[in-house]
C-alpha cells in the first residue's frame, strides 16, 4: 500500500470515528432518559446504563393523570395550529411572490433568497443597507443583538440583492448553484 492510500484510509476512519462520537453525544441523553424511565421509582437515582428489568409503572402513573393528558393535548393543538398558520401564510406569500407582479417584488425575493443563504447578522445588515427596501427597515433598537458586533461586520456586500429575480425554474436552479441541462 502506498502512503497516499494509507493516509486516505486513516482520514476515512478518523472521519467515521468523529461521526460516531458526535452521534453518540447527540443520542446518549435520549437513550439515558428512556433507560431511566423504564426503572422502578426506587432505582431512579442509581446510575446504570442498561435496563435490568422493564418496569412500565412510571408510564402508567403519568398517563393516568388527567392534567398530563390535557397538557399533551394542548401541546398538540398548539403545534398543529402554528404549523397550519405558518403554512397558510407562507404558501400565500410564496404564491404572491411567484405569480403577482408588484413594485419591490424583485427586492423582496432577493432579500428572502439572501436570508436563506446567509447568516442572520448579514441579512439584517443587507435589509438596512438596501436603498429599495427602506420600507422594510427596522429601527436600530429592534435588533439589539446586532449592534455589539465589530463595525467591520456591518460592511456586508449586498450586491446580490440588486440582481433581477429569476423568471423560470431553471434560472432559479442556476442561481442556487445547479448546472444547466
Amino acid at each position: 500500500m502506498t502512503l497516499r492510500r494509507l493516509k486516505s484510509i486513516a482520514l476515512t476512519i478518523g472521519f467515521w470515528l468523529l461521526v460516531g462520537v458526535l452521534v453518540l453525544y447527540a443520542i446518549f441523553p435520549f437513550y439515558y432518559a428512556i433507560v431511566t424511565s423504564l426503572k422502578p421509582s426506587s432505582q431512579l437515582f442509581e446510575v446504570s446504563y442498561w435496563v435490568d428489568s422493564l418496569d412500565f409503572s412510571n408510564y402508567v402513573t403519568v398517563l393516568s393523570q388527567p392534567t398530563f393528558l390535557a397538557a399533551i393535548r394542548n401541546s398538540v393543538v398548539v403545534a398543529l395550529s402554528v404549523v397550519l398558520i405558518a403554512l397558510l401564510l407562507g404558501l400565500t406569500a410564496a404564491w404572491a411572490l411567484g405569480r403577482v407582479r408588484f413594485r419591490g417584488r424583485t427586492t423582496v425575493m432577493m432579500i428572502v433568497l439572501g436570508c436563506r443563504c446567509s447568516p442572520r447578522w448579514q441579512c439584517s445588515r443587507a435589509v438596512r443597507s438596501d436603498p429599495h427596501a427602506r420600507s422594510l427597515q427596522l429601527p436600530r433598537r429592534a435588533d439589539p443583538e446586532l449592534h455589539h458586533l465589530h463595525p467591520a461586520v456591518h460592511g456586508v456586500d449586498s450586491d446580490h440583492l440588486h440582481a433581477p429575480a429569476p423568471r423560470r425554474l431553471e434560472e432559479a436552479a442556476i442561481v442556487d448553484g445547479a448546472s444547466p441541462g
